[in-house]
């Protein structure tokens, strides 16, 4: 239902609340991870995520954000897995 312009702006502005920059800093692009995509990859890193990452209610909102995508989106569950890495070791992309 977005246009590109608006699920583009929608993106960046999500990266700017979850992950804040001092002005003119550029955000850093996440890049998918190279692991092979498995139910059993996704609940190791669901583990690690809920025993290491960051501990707010927003840990439980993202986790069930990337497990719906999981479910309803196959071709991005790398992407999954890298965000669940990503946040998971202190929510800064490598």
């Amino acid at each position: 239902m977005l246009t590109p312009e608006q699920l583009r702006s929608a993106r960046y502005n999500l990266t700017v609340l979850v992950h804040w920059l001092p002005d003119g800093e550029e955000i850093i692009r996440l890049r998918s991870v190279d692991a092979q995509v498995s139910y059993q990859k996704l609940t190791d890193r669901f583990h690690a995520f809920f025993l290491k990452g960051p501990r707010n209610i927003h840990q439980i909102t993202l986790a069930d954000a990337l497990w719906w995508v999981w479910q309803q989106y196959p071709a991005h569950r790398r992407l999954c897995l890298t965000n669940l890495d990503t946040f998971t070791l202190g929510t800064r992309p490598t």
